[in-house]
């Protein structure tokens, strides 16, 4: 009886997705083009079907490693994960992170438009 229970209430994928979708929709700014995304988010919007494809785009800092950020239709997403901004130190934690996000367009953009680096020459 209670194995029943439990197999009538267990949601499908999609399900959880859409509950997902509905509560973040809920809680973020919907005016604010480019809000951040958590990184949950990032992976499930990433592997919807039927969306636009989802580009990850790294920005450099010299002190602080490349911040993540996430291109959908040309808007562009700060990640976050526990409140902060997701960084990687280096270019191979970044591809380690990101080869898990199932659907993500696979080329990666590093934007340097803004690079300039903090210490000389080593």
């Amino acid at each position: 009886m209670e194995h029943q229970e439990q197999q009538q209430t267990r949601l499908t994928r999609e399900q959880v997705g859409v509950m997902v979708d509905r509560f973040f929709d809920a809680v973020e700014d919907r005016d604010k083009p480019g809000r951040a995304w958590t990184w949950d988010r990032l992976n499930h919007r990433a592997d919807m079907p039927g969306s636009a494809r989802i580009q990850a785009v790294l920005l450099p800092d010299d002190e602080t490693g490349f911040a993540l950020h996430a291109r959908q239709d040309g808007t562009v997403h700060p990640i976050t994960h526990n409140g902060a901004r997701v960084r990687f130190r280096t270019i191979e934690q970044a591809l380690t992170a990101l080869v898990d996000v199932s659907g993500l367009h696979p080329e990666i953009v590093i934007n340097a438009g803004n690079w300039q680096a903090s210490t000389g020459p080593v």
